[in-house]
């Protein structure tokens, strides 16, 4: 049975049996994520594709993605949660453009994915597995917009 606790710190979580470093997300849970975002009228898909972007980039701070710092579970986690993050928002984005079409989000989506690897290529371990973090990545999107709107 592996009991440890959690130690919650500035918006992080520490565990304290390894000492694992992740991002705090008990701040989502009971409320409702259009209420915690700063919604600005986004009037086109590529302002979508820079908010997504820039939420992926926030929450990929070299304590979460580093392997100095991180066993690799942990930081595939990370990844993940950041990518169900962004999925989140780019939900409520489509929802406020009163405007969902499969095909132009989905190549939003692709659009945002090869924006976001070559923006934070250089915060991610070269030991991690690029391959799985895409994967992570759309798999993320999938389980969010699979959703009912």
């Amino acid at each position: 049975m592996n009991l440890y606790l959690e130690l919650s710190w500035c918006g992080l979580n520490i565990n304290t049996s390894t000492l694992d470093i992740s991002s705090d997300f008990s701040r989502y849970r009971k409320n409702n994520m259009r209420d915690l975002m700063t919604l600005k009228f986004v009037s086109y898909y590529k302002d979508i594709q820079r908010q997504i972007t820039q939420t992926i980039k926030t929450k990929q701070t070299r304590l979460l993605v580093d392997v100095d710092f991180n066993a690799r579970d942990t930081i595939y986690r990370n990844l993940f949660e950041a990518y169900l993050l962004s999925a989140l928002k780019f939900r409520i984005y489509v929802r406020q453009l009163f405007m969902y079409n499969k095909k132009v989000s989905w190549k939003i989506i692709f659009k945002t994915l090869l924006q976001a690897q070559k923006e934070t290529s250089s915060r991610l371990s070269p030991y991690l597995n690029h391959s799985s973090i895409r994967i992570l990545f759309l798999y993320a999107f999938c389980k969010i917009l699979n959703r009912k709107l």
